[in-house]
């Protein structure tokens, strides 16, 4: 699994946020909400960005011995994918699975240097390669990787022959107000 990557609470609990030097909570992971993994410490302890109670997008540890190590509480997106749809990888020069991911609003597409790729309509959708296993930018972990857009008429086009961003957790952070989202 990679060190960064979109992560969704499937561990049935409640996870709480700390700031990075693990003295104060400042906020909470709730059931089926995603967040961004900045990349894991010692042990069972995250890096994360996710959406506090006030909307803000920021940063903050959690540790997974809150809830008896379950690691569901970090499960990949990837792991729930909409659909899986074989398109083009131009760096295998083969078709390749890739995974689906519904858009709920329209989103503005970057590309792999951050700059404005295009834009990405409502009630669209995503693919991401399934091997990227829900990868995320490190610079912004609460970016998507995404090799493809879907147009509302439904044609794939491809992001560079390369890959792009979504801004996932520009909307909201619960399965149902995320503006990317799987069948979590």
């Amino acid at each position: 699994m990679a060190n960064y990557f979109i992560a969704v609470n499937k561990s049935g609990s409640t996870l709480t946020v700390k700031n990075w030097n693990g003295t104060s909570t400042i906020g909470k992971i709730n059931a089926r909400e995603c967040f961004g993994i900045q990349g894991a410490d010692e042990g069972s302890s995250y890096d994360i960005r996710f959406r506090n109670s006030s909307g803000q997008i920021v940063d903050g540890y959690i540790d997974l011995e809150e809830v008896n190590f379950n690691s569901a509480a970090v499960t990949p997106i990837s792991d729930y994918p909409n659909s899986t749809i074989n398109l083009w990888d131009y760096l295998a020069g083969a078709n390749k699975a890739h995974h689906v991911y519904n858009t709920r609003k329209a989103l503005t597409v970057y590309d792999a240097g951050g700059q404005v790729w295009g834009s990405v309509a409502a009630n669209a959708a995503v693919a991401a390669k399934a091997t990227y296993e829900g990868q995320n930018g490190v610079n912004h972990s609460d970016w998507l990787q995404i090799n493809y857009i879907k147009s509302s008429s439904g044609i794939w086009t491809s992001i560079n022959n390369a890959l792009g961003f979504v801004p996932m957790l520009s909307e909201g952070s619960l399965y149902n107000t995320i503006a990317v989202y799987g069948s979590w």
